[in-house]
């Protein structure tokens, strides 16, 4: 019998493989209903191997976010193009652009997500 942290992870990597071109989903594995805003990861996470990049979030989550239950997301994409590596990452929404581009630096990301148009905005 499959375990649910067995289930929830291998929807998780089902999602990101299908979901290559890239994705944002909350804690429960649904769409957000954010229309406008902004994604910004808060984590650093990426590896060759799927199930590796899937594990590592999982623990990072758990580990350090764990008293979390709202306002985190999972967002991931592939990059087929330079590293050959899965990104699967924890995001927070912002609504405000300067703050999520703040925050972008803070976190030491390349860049942050324009819901709204879909694009990421690079730092």
């Amino acid at each position: 019998m499959i375990n649910d942290k067995t289930n929830f992870k291998r929807q998780l990597i089902d999602i990101t493989i299908k979901n290559k071109e890239g994705y944002t989903i909350n804690l429960n594995l649904k769409n957000p209903l954010h229309k406008k805003g902004y994604y910004v990861a808060i984590t650093d996470n990426s590896h060759k191997d799927i199930n590796k990049a899937i594990e590592s979030i999982l623990r990072i989550k758990n580990n350090k976010y764990k008293s979390i239950k709202t306002g985190l997301y999972f967002g991931g994409w592939y990059d087929n193009e330079k590293t050959k590596k899965y990104y699967v990452d924890l995001s927070i929404f912002v609504k405000s652009k300067k703050i999520a581009l703040l925050l972008g630096k803070i976190f030491n990301q390349k860049a942050i997500f324009d819901i709204l148009n879909l694009n990421s905005i690079y730092i």
